[in-house]
């Protein structure tokens, strides 16, 4: 089983989650250049019986979906319909707390890394580890606390 979101494909032994957005550089998001990297390619290197992962409210969604041609997909974000839901993410300087429903278990969580894409990229990794048959709810318990390496998210100020 191979999994796929957003632009990155990964072998089964190893399932990632990835995305970048403006705002995680600190920019203000006026427009979303297109992934210099085709979509189809990348659907090429899913295995039969693999699952793509997609951003389901990605500029590219529909493409990616298309890419995925007969392997099953699924989407996680925050609108109805998704098969990984974000609900709540209440965030603070330091941590966010997430509320999600993946695959139909409501589950929490908190990480000590704040911001709404911190929640939004937890959602997506309890999608993937229940794509490799681990419950949400324990997903959810081994992402409670996790923190960005050092260096991660800090804030400093120039002068």
């Amino acid at each position: 089983m191979l999994l796929l979101t957003a632009c990155v494909a990964t072998p089964p032994t190893d399932p990632q989650v990835a995305q970048i957005k403006p705002q995680a550089l600190g920019l203000q998001p006026v427009s979303i250049a297109p992934v210099p990297v085709n979509d189809f390619e990348i659907a090429e290197g899913l295995e039969p019986g693999g699952v793509a992962i997609i951003p389901a409210e990605a500029p590219n969604a529909e493409r990616l979906r298309a890419a995925a041609g007969r392997h099953a997909v699924l989407p996680f974000g925050t609108g109805e319909g998704a098969d990984a839901r974000l609900l709540e993410a209440l965030s603070s300087d330091r941590a966010v707390r997430v509320r999600a429903v993946v695959r139909d278990a409501e589950v929490e969580t908190s990480l000590a890394a704040p911001g709404a894409h911190m929640a939004l990229d937890a959602t997506a990794a309890m999608l993937a580890a229940s794509v490799l048959g681990i419950a949400p709810a324990a997903a959810a318990a081994a992402l409670s606390g996790f923190a960005p390496v050092a260096g991660r998210g800090a804030r400093r100020t120039l002068r």
